[in-house]
């Protein structure tokens, strides 16, 4: 039973809240070990209360000019003829509340497209801004989109990452993505812009 401003104590226990204000003081007073768990912990609280500035959208074609430009200068992120603003729009169109923009001031610092085949998911193009990075804004976009998923359905998801790209793939085995070494990415061009 929930009592009071202070804390959680048991109503008419009158012992209750100075245990529950002992226990807290032992708690404060109590030494702690610097450990690899406790320093990540602390870094996770950091990135947890630095996201609360950034706001969060659905990707609209409107965005198109100043994500575009993020992703050009995105280490990483690789653009060819299937980035314009006519295949974004389509795509948009076709995998609706699946891709997200994150923006500070008004201006966009983060972005990710998300869509799917009808089985599995596919991310493509996370970039977040250099000034930005480290602040939990790339783990809060890839959630907003596994979560898009997950309520459609979609039980896998997948990304590709440049073999090169090792800050990237650092991200991805970090959020819990495993690299599939039993399967080799292809892909053929199929003429329709011959």
């Amino acid at each position: 039973m929930l009592c009071g401003s202070m804390g959680v104590w048991e109503c008419g226990r009158p012992d209750a809240r100075a245990s529950v204000l002992q226990f807290i003081r032992q708690e404060s007073e109590r030494p702690t070990m610097n450990t690899t768990a406790d320093t990540e912990r602390r870094r996770l609280r950091r990135r947890r209360t630095s996201v609360v500035a950034v706001e969060f959208a659905e990707m609209t074609i409107r965005d198109y000019d100043e994500v575009s430009a993020l992703w050009r200068n995105t280490v990483g992120v690789g653009l060819d003829d299937a980035d314009t603003r006519e295949t974004m729009a389509e795509y948009l169109v076709r995998n609706p509340g699946l891709s997200f923009v994150a923006r500070d001031g008004g201006a966009i610092v983060g972005a990710v497209l998300c869509g799917h085949d009808g089985r599995r998911g596919y991310l493509h193009h996370l970039a977040v801004a250099d000034s930005r990075r480290r602040r939990g804004i790339g783990s809060a976009l890839v959630e907003r989109c596994i979560s898009g998923l997950r309520a459609i359905g979609i039980r896998k998801c997948n990304i590709i990452v440049f073999a090169g790209n090792s800050e990237g793939q650092r991200f991805w085995q970090a959020a819990g993505w495993i690299e599939r070494s039993d399967l080799t990415f292809m892909q053929k061009p199929t003429g329709a812009d011959d």
